[in-house]
């Protein structure tokens, strides 16, 4: 994913369904993958399998936000986030919260604090920081910067 080779991603996440369809890992990836790809019909269905599955859990809760705002919903996914947000904030990681905050509109103002509470946790995520393109927008912020440095992710 980190590579931005879609193709090849969903052609590795369908061969993980075909043999293990309720992989949680893979639901994920698959809805990122066609998030990102702007593909509604393979975001929609694979968030709605990962909710089925999981259906209390805020990142599979947050992959139908993601599929709703690809199939051109975006002010219903930013408003159930936002209430998800609100309602549940010890469940859900600083660092989804940043990715969720800075594709709802957000700035590197909104996204710092969640993005320096996720490096006091040392939540494992936070490595792909330098690779995610939800934090694109904001990439060239000192502050980003700096903690991309701070994490060893930059020289």
């Amino acid at each position: 994913m980190g590579e931005q080779n879609y193709p090849e991603a969903r052609r590795k996440m369908s061969q993980i369904l075909h043999t293990a369809p309720t992989n949680g890992v893979a639901l994920a990836l698959a809805t990122s993958v066609g998030f990102w790809q702007k593909d509604c019909p393979a975001a929609k269905e694979a968030s709605l399998k990962l909710l089925e599955l999981y259906p209390k859990a805020p990142a599979a809760r947050f992959s139908g936000f993601a599929a709703d705002y690809i199939c051109g919903h975006p002010q219903e996914a930013r408003a159930a986030a936002l209430e998800m947000f609100q309602h549940s904030p010890g469940q859900m990681s600083p660092y989804s919260i940043a990715g969720g905050t800075i594709l709802l509109g957000g700035n590197a103002d909104t996204v710092m604090p969640y993005l320096e509470k996720s490096a006091e946790l040392r939540e494992p995520r936070l490595l792909m920081l330098k690779y995610d393109r939800a934090f694109d927008s904001v990439r060239q912020d000192a502050r980003i910067i700096a903690l991309e440095r701070r994490l060893r992710l930059i020289e």
